[in-house]
């Protein structure tokens, strides 16, 4: 008669192991109270030149952001104020950064003010621009965190990284709305 005690065992060990994978998903999708630092690295068929003045030019970010978000910048141009949707509709996500600029790989950072000499703290934007191997362009590496689940910010630099390299070799942006046209 042990193979009930076994079998209610595993039973339990099961019942755990749903209950520790139902926590991990809730920590991704839920909450967002401390940043989601998340990373996307694409190939973009340009060089690092043109990837990186893309990324310093205001207009042209906003069309990488698309129905997402809005940037709004001083006119000197280093500092920067972010708006972004939220998933679910919540508030919108809102930060003044500075933007450094510089380095070997070309290095692209939005942070806030009081978060430029500790990277890593805070929401943040960081692109760096390096060669990519065998002549194939630029390597565009986003790391993005914001105050968002974790799956929301990765879907957000995924997309980000998408639309830029789309604006950069065809530009246009990708749109899901239908066009006049029905192209």
């Amino acid at each position: 008669m042990t193979r009930v005690p076994d079998a209610r065992d595993t039973a339990a060990g099961a019942a755990r192991s749903v209950v520790g994978a139902v926590r991990d998903v809730a920590r991704k999708v839920g909450g967002g109270s401390s940043p989601s630092a998340v990373q996307q690295t694409l190939t973009v068929g340009r060089s690092v030149e043109e990837v990186a003045t893309l990324w310093r030019d205001p207009a042209a970010v906003r069309r990488v952001l698309g129905d997402a978000g809005d940037v709004a910048v001083d006119g000197a141009g280093d500092r920067w104020t972010w708006r972004l949707a939220t998933p679910g509709g919540g508030d919108p996500v809102e930060w003044e950064t500075v933007l450094a600029d510089g380095g070997v790989p070309r290095t692209l950072r939005w942070s806030g003010p009081d978060d430029v000499g500790t990277p890593g703290q805070g929401a943040e934007l960081v692109v760096t621009l390096r060669q990519a191997p065998q002549d194939l362009g630029t390597e565009q590496v986003l790391r993005l965190a914001l105050p968002v689940p974790d799956l929301a910010a990765g879907a957000m630099a995924l997309t980000l990284g998408y639309r830029a390299r789309s604006l950069l070799l065809t530009g246009e942006t990708p749109e899901l709305e239908p066009v006049p046209a029905a192209r």
